[in-house]
């Protein structure tokens, strides 16, 4: 009778750790940007999916998972010569596909928002780069550029189409973005 409570004790701490649930998807869309913050990005991707259940029209919080995927790419990418580099290429790459999927849909439920194309941009520009792949160089400009339609004023887009623009080896078009960028950036808001 008295290993019965030890029984228990394992029920404790489970469900002492355990997140607590919450009602809206404007709550775990808040929390997924808290969890952002904290470089916590697998319960940030967990809350923004609680959100996307809880409201699936809402393309902000296909927005905020894309970045948390993105994210986990990054930290998932290997240095050449590291332990389990194959590995590690693969669990990076399923991540942008997981980013890339959800910005898109955020472009699909937002299509005024420079953001999801913005985003669109950054996965296609990190797909290019770990493939060595001009097509999607190329799809990561076309994303960029209609960011760019979007918030004209927005200096970041200007930037990361100037990065791409690099990485393709188009050098002039990269410092006029560039260029472009700098005066967005020293403009009076």
């Amino acid at each position: 009778m008295k290993l019965l409570p030890l029984l228990f004790i394992p029920l404790l701490f489970a469900s002492a750790s355990a997140r607590p649930l919450l009602r809206t998807s404007q709550a775990y869309r808040e929390r997924g940007i808290q969890e952002q913050s904290a470089k916590h990005y697998q319960l940030a991707v967990e809350d923004f999916s609680a959100a996307i259940k809880l409201n699936p029209k809402e393309g902000q919080n296909y927005r905020g998972r894309a970045i948390s995927y993105q994210s986990l790419s990054t930290e998932s990418y290997p240095f050449p010569g590291s332990p389990n580099e194959a590995q590690r290429k693969k669990k990076s790459r399923k991540y942008l596909d997981l980013s890339l999927a959800d910005a898109n849909q955020g472009c699909l439920l937002a299509p005024k928002a420079w953001s999801s194309p913005f985003l669109c941009g950054m996965s296609y520009t990190d797909i290019a780069v770990a493939d060595n792949s001009a097509k999607m160089g190329n799809l990561a400009v076309a994303n960029f550029t209609r960011a760019i339609q979007l918030a004209p004023n927005e200096p970041l887009p200007y930037a990361q189409r100037a990065g791409t623009y690099r990485w393709m080896n188009q050098i002039k078009l990269a410092e006029a973005d560039e260029k472009k960028a700098i005066s967005l950036q020293k403009a009076p808001k």
